[in-house]
């Protein structure tokens, strides 16, 4: 049966796109009493939750460009902040019943039209990364708010000279669609244009980079520019009534907090990957420094006296057989997280089985394998190797990787091979073979050993 493949994330961004404006075109063209509700309990519910969610999303916003530095995570942090602020405008102008007086409705429309513009930068912006993060923050912070406060200034000026924002249609929930006034049209449109754009540039950061968060604030983008062609048809956002651009609104909050939430949880989980590793690393460092060490100093006297005491060779050979195997722990322990996997696991059989003085041909295929994975595969590989060349004398050893839905490696080698049934009838497999297949279940996976003497062994292991 063959699987039906998952939508990529453009495929969901398309999708999305044509359900909002499917849904907002059939309400623009529904008569004119269904284009909006008069609901002035559930208005002002949307921007209560509005403003909360984008002061939520604004602080773990702020919190990614202190971490990363970049100039585009700045202005996205700025535009969302503006958006914030501006919301929380709206919303004291609503509860205050503030609609009539012309600076209430400017002064936020001012505002949305400048975090619009930051956001589209920082879309289009490249990832250049700042000096002293936190000193720009804070300034642009400072320049924000001295900026608001000019603007308010500004506005109580030029009040009596300001046009009107609102027609007596609007207020009474019956203007047909592209009926409000110059200013309004105007901005709704420069802020869906804005949205639209920054829609593309991070579907494109989304594709290039392959980055998680960009595909979604790619998908609040697209959502927050529906919302726009929605207030035009209906300027609800700045009256009492309920159109389905209030709702889109919050939705385009509310994806812009899962995306902070899921970038919260990436970065810690990052951090426990990293704590874990540093501990492998130390714990590599130390079996480096004191275990293989010691082993190897045993293993230089042994030989020595091997020449005078049988004795002395079985301890040489003890000592020579824990010393691959700290070898092979210190590799698996300290597995490098930026290095690909089949680089580490050739690397690792070709050191393996040049210490016998065999050959390895690899034929690797680049795999992603998560690290508790990676580190069983590279023993059971070093398990195998060594076993050809130790137990079975094989000159020559083929390692094969290859990645797909699922992941098999198989170790084939020229040596002498043994007879399974013979091994069982002795007592069981030896521990090399057991530790094989106990790494490889441990794993999920299945493990498969078939040999036969004189045409060598294969070794496979097929993950899900």
């Amino acid at each position: 049966m063959s699987r039906v493949p998952r939508p990529t994330p453009s495929a969901w961004r398309l999708l999305a796109a044509m359900a909002a404006l499917t849904s907002v075109l059939v309400v623009a063209l529904a008569p004119p009493s269904a284009i909006a509700l008069d609901l002035p309990a559930l208005h002002a519910a949307l921007d209560s939750a509005s403003v909360v969610i984008a002061i939520v999303v604004t602080f773990l916003f702020c919190g990614r460009y202190l971490r990363t530095g970049r100039v585009d995570d700045l202005l996205l942090a700025t535009g969302l902040a503006v958006s914030a602020a501006t919301s929380l405008v709206s919303t004291a102008v609503a509860v205050a019943n503030l609609n009539g007086v012309v600076l209430s409705a400017w002064a936020p429309v001012v505002g949305q039209v400048t975090g619009a513009i930051l956001v589209c930068a920082a879309a289009l912006s490249p990832p250049r990364v700042l000096h002293r993060a936190r000193g720009h923050m804070v300034r642009v912070a400072a320049a924000s708010s001295a900026g608001f406060a000019l603007l308010l200034a500004v506005l109580s000026v030029l009040l009596p000279h300001l046009p009107e924002f609102f027609s007596g249609a609007h207020a009474a929930g019956s203007a047909p669609i592209l009926s409000g006034t110059p200013g309004l049209l105007s901005t709704q449109a420069l802020i869906a244009v804005c949205m639209a754009v920054a829609a593309l540039g991070f579907s494109r950061r989304a594709e290039r980079e392959d980055d998680r968060l960009a595909h979604w604030l790619a998908l609040s983008c697209i959502i927050g520019a529906v919302a726009r062609i929605d207030f035009l048809f209906y300027p609800s956002l700045y009256t009492q009534w309920v159109s389905i651009g209030d709702v889109l609104r919050v939705g385009r909050f509310a994806i812009l907090l899962y995306a902070g939430c899921q970038e919260i949880s990436g970065y810690w989980q990052s951090q426990s990957a990293m704590a874990v590793l540093e501990e492998r690393r130390r714990l590599a460092r130390d079996m480096h420094d004191g275990v293989a060490q010691e082993l190897t100093f045993i293993l230089r006297r042994a030989r020595r006296g091997a020449e005078d005491d049988p004795t002395f060779a079985q301890i040489a050979a003890a000592a020579d057989r824990a010393l691959l195997d700290s070898r092979r722990a210190i590799a698996a322990l300290s597995l490098p997280i930026d290095e690909r996997f089949d680089i580490v696991l050739g690397r690792i059989a070709e050191e393996t089985a040049g210490r016998a003085g065999a050959r390895v041909d690899l034929d690797l295929d680049a795999a992603e394998v998560d690290h508790e994975h990676a580190e069983a595969l590279i023993r059971i590989v070093a398990e195998a190797v060594q076993n050809a060349t130790r137990h079975g004398g094989a000159g020559e050893v083929r390692v094969e990787l290859t990645a797909g839905p699922a992941i098999h490696l198989r170790v084939t080698d020229n040596g002498t091979g043994f007879d399974p049934a013979a091994v069982a009838a002795r007592g069981g497999p030896g521990f090399g073979l057991v530790s094989m297949r106990q790494r490889a279940e441990a794993i999920g996976g299945a493990f498969t050993i078939a040999s036969a003497p004189g045409d060598g062994t294969v070794v496979e292991v097929r993950l899900p």
